[in-house]
């Protein structure tokens, strides 16, 4: 005869599950996802936050979640990110199964998300500002190197002619450079801005 009261425990496989997902965590991550994997930085062992994954969860009442595991590693350049692994491991057919209702994103996961967009925009900001910063040293660059050929090409040869000034204007800073060069063996400007080799 079953016992009434034992029915409604959960069997205990989840357990042996979340041990298995923590001893091959990186291997996990290498097949399920390669991409997430190659970001990591395996030199720092990853840290499994179990406590605060249950303090998470308890506030979104979730109940049986053991397979869920939340995992702190450092990616390449540094930076700390959470990961949330959650599996769900079924050894049959649960009888309520089709009435009950599973949370599509629980608060760990809208943590993780929230973590996830500002780190993005994080991200985003600085290469922003590194391309602009970039950007920025590249045209000052090649306005000071077109004032420098214009004063020379004007002292050179006198008043510089509206397709010189066009020309300088529109060009890259290696052909500023190597028209800059060319001024001292130029007899005119034609030497100057001919596309010799």
């Amino acid at each position: 005869m079953t016992n009434p009261d034992n029915q409604s425990q959960p069997t205990e496989y989840d357990s042996p599950w979340k041990e298995i997902l923590k001893a091959y965590f990186k291997d996990f991550l290498a097949f399920f996802l390669p991409e997430a994997h190659g970001g990591i930085d395996w030199q720092r062992a990853p840290e499994f936050l179990d406590k605060e994954l249950d303090r998470i969860t308890k506030e979104a009442k979730a109940i049986n979640r053991r397979v869920d595991l939340l995992v702190k590693v450092w990616l390449i350049h540094g930076d700390e990110l959470w990961v949330l692994i959650h599996v769900e491991v079924q050894g049959g057919r649960d009888a309520d199964e089709e009435n009950q209702e599973m949370p599509y994103i629980t608060s760990v996961e809208r943590i993780g998300e929230e973590k996830g967009r500002l780190l993005g925009i994080q991200i985003g900001e600085q290469r922003g500002i590194q391309i602009g910063e970039q950007r920025g040293i590249q045209i000052g660059e090649q306005k000071g190197e077109a004032a420098i050929l214009t004063r020379l090409l004007h002292h050179r040869f006198g008043a510089v002619p509206d397709w010189a000034s066009e020309k300088i204007a529109k060009a890259e800073l290696p052909s500023l450079e190597e028209w800059s060069l060319r001024i001292f063996d130029a007899q005119s400007l034609d030497d100057i801005f001919s596309d010799k080799t």
